[in-house]
């Protein structure tokens, strides 16, 4: 499909093995400790290592709640305090 190897990690059913890990396009975020490629793509934005660049802010499950805090601002969401 057009999503796989367009340099992008989409997550989801393209993060597989028979897609080849999005056709490299997961690599970096995969390699990364602690993160499920199960976790890339599925509907929840998880935040952390997976809320990156590496991971395409969590296979785009981040887009909404970046769009509304500001990238910058991510790592206070999900840390326990109420900012």
């Amino acid at each position: 499909p057009e999503k796989v190897g367009d340099g992008i990690c989409d997550g989801g059913q393209w993060n597989t093995e028979g897609c080849l890990w999005d056709g490299g396009d997961c690599d970096a975020c995969n390699a990364m400790n602690n993160v499920l490629s199960t976790k890339l793509g599925d509907g929840i934005c998880n935040f952390g290592q997976y809320n990156t660049e590496e991971c395409n802010f969590d296979g785009n499950d981040c887009d909404r709640c970046n769009s509304f805090v500001g990238i910058n601002n991510t790592n206070f969401v999900g840390n326990g305090v109420c900012d």
